[in-house]
C-alpha cells in the first residue's frame, strides 16, 4: 500500500510540477522543486514533498520514508544524486515515463 501511495504522491506532484509553465526548465540553478529530502543518522530517507495545482489553492502534502533495503530506496538515492547521513536536499522533479500502449 505505502508503494502505491508512494507512486500516485509522486505521479501527481511531478505532473502539477511540470504545469507550471512559468518556471524556467533550462538553468539547474532554477529548476523547480517538488520538495527536500534528508538523510537521518541511520540512512533512512526523509521525502517532504508538495504538490500545488496551479492557481486553484488545492496543495498536497506527503511525507515519506525510505529505509535501506526498501525496494525504492536506490531509485531514491539516484534521483537525487547520493545522499549522507545528516544531509539534506532539494528534491527534482521525476521524469515522466513513457506511456504504454493499453493505458
Amino acid at each position: 500500500m505505502r508503494l502505491a501511495v508512494g507512486i500516485f504522491c509522486c505521479f501527481l506532484i511531478c505532473s502539477l510540477a511540470q504545469g507550471e509553465d512559468s518556471l524556467p526548465k533550462s538553468d539547474p540553478v532554477d529548476a523547480p522543486t517538488i520538495g527536500s529530502a534528508a538523510m537521518e543518522e541511520n540512512g533512512d530517507i526523509v521525502l517532504t514533498l508538495r504538490a500545488a495545482a496551479g492557481n486553484s489553492g488545492i496543495v498536497g502534502d506527503a511525507q515519506l520514508r525510505y529505509k535501506p533495503g526498501d525496494p525504492e530506496y536506490m531509485d531514491v538515492l539516484q534521483h537525487l544524486g547520493g545522499l549522507e547521513p545528516g544531509e539534506s536536499k532539494l528534491v527534482p522533479p521525476w521524469p515522466d515515463k513513457p506511456e504504454q500502449d493499453g493505458q
